[in-house]
């Protein structure tokens, strides 16, 4: 089980059972405490080890830094005890978010971090009027599809050869974001 506080100023405390076989390791009976907040450029030294161990063909840390200045960026981040664990990266394009990156520390995946920087990510969005996300993914890269398909994205395109390193085609998903209020 998990459970996501606010704390105030963008921060969030998470709380969760880390059942990943390194926590375990660490300290099997412990709880421990991750904080959703923003991403700076002060976190590239750790966000970029990540980014070169989830992507064959990773953002440089210019781009990181080119990202991080552009006011219609959000970029959020999760972290434990000064510890990066993953990070999302979204452009705001008019009423369409873009969610460009997000990528969580190797021995962080599947206790629902990537989950927690998405469904943050979009209730911001949602927040500041904005009605749709899109994002593309690897053909291949079936447990990023299952995540996406579980917050609500569908399939509506693809894009040809779009990555490298291996050359893949890419899956373009959707989701609406309504408000709260706005009804089913």
């Amino acid at each position: 089980m998990s459970v996501c506080i606010y704390i105030g100023k963008n921060r969030y405390i998470f709380r969760c059972a880390c059942v990943n076989k390194v926590a375990q390791e660490l300290d099997p009976s412990s709880t421990a405490e991750m904080f959703l907040s923003d991403l700076q450029v002060g976190d590239l030294k750790q966000v970029l080890p990540i980014e070169r161990k989830s992507f064959t063909t990773p953002w440089s840390a210019g781009g990181f830094r080119l990202a991080l200045r552009n006011p219609d960026v959000m970029a959020l981040k999760i972290s434990k005890n000064d510890q990066l664990l993953g990070y999302l990266i979204a452009f705001r394009q008019s009423r369409e978010l873009l969610i460009a990156n997000i990528a969580v520390h190797e021995d962080y995946r599947g206790i629902g971090l990537g989950s927690w920087l998405l469904t943050e990510c979009m209730e911001r969005a949602r927040e500041e009027g904005i009605t749709y996300a899109v994002l593309d993914v690897r053909e291949s890269n079936k447990v990023a599809q299952s995540l996406y398909r579980k917050l609500g994205f569908r399939v509506f395109g693809r894009r040809a050869g779009y990555y490298h390193n291996p050359r893949e085609d890419a899956l373009v998903m959707g989701v609406g974001l309504k408000r709260r209020n706005d009804g089913p």
